[in-house]
């Protein structure tokens, strides 16, 4: 048995777009791994990986809202790779693919300096103004019990544990 998949987060490069590939609607993205600094400091050439999503419009339009520049995405999926030359240049082109089982969308994003709203307000939980009958109003806790047996505080000024 073999098995494959890549996990990844990082920051979208441009906004997400909706493409037909095949007949199937497909959410395209790239993301920007970072990669640390090298030994005087300097950054090092962030990793860029393209990702394809299945996307449908009906119940996934607040998720193509979300994945905008600059967002951080957490993405996992199988990984491919295509290469090809480059006819301005004649050198060869290599690009990292995920085709993606996850998409989650992480941080706060926002867009012309606002907030944007939350895309799924009926999925958070709403407190309770009143708690049910038959539950204590306020909430319960268990009582200390005193210590049994030989346990005692150590005398003053005695030397700490070494642990």
């Amino acid at each position: 048995m073999s098995f494959q998949r890549i996990e990844v987060m990082g920051a979208i490069g441009k906004n997400a777009e909706v493409k037909t590939i095949n007949g199937k609607q497909y959410l395209a993205f790239s993301v920007a791994v970072g990669n640390g600094k090298d030994a005087q400091g300097q950054p090092r050439p962030s990793t860029w990986f393209d990702v394809l999503y299945n996307y449908n419009p009906q119940t996934q339009e607040w998720l193509l809202q979300r994945l905008v520049a600059k967002s951080i995405v957490y993405v996992d999926g199988r990984v491919s790779s295509n290469g090809y030359v480059s006819k301005n240049s004649g050198e060869v082109i290599t690009s990292l693919n995920i085709f993606a089982n996850t998409v989650e969308p992480n941080g706060i994003v926002q867009k012309n300096n606002q907030q944007m709203p939350q895309y799924a307000p009926q999925m958070a939980p709403q407190p309770y103004q009143q708690m049910p009958q038959g539950y204590p109003q306020q909430p319960v806790y268990p009582q200390a019990y005193p210590i049994q047996g030989q346990a005692q505080m150590p005398p003053q000024g005695a030397e700490p544990m070494p642990f």
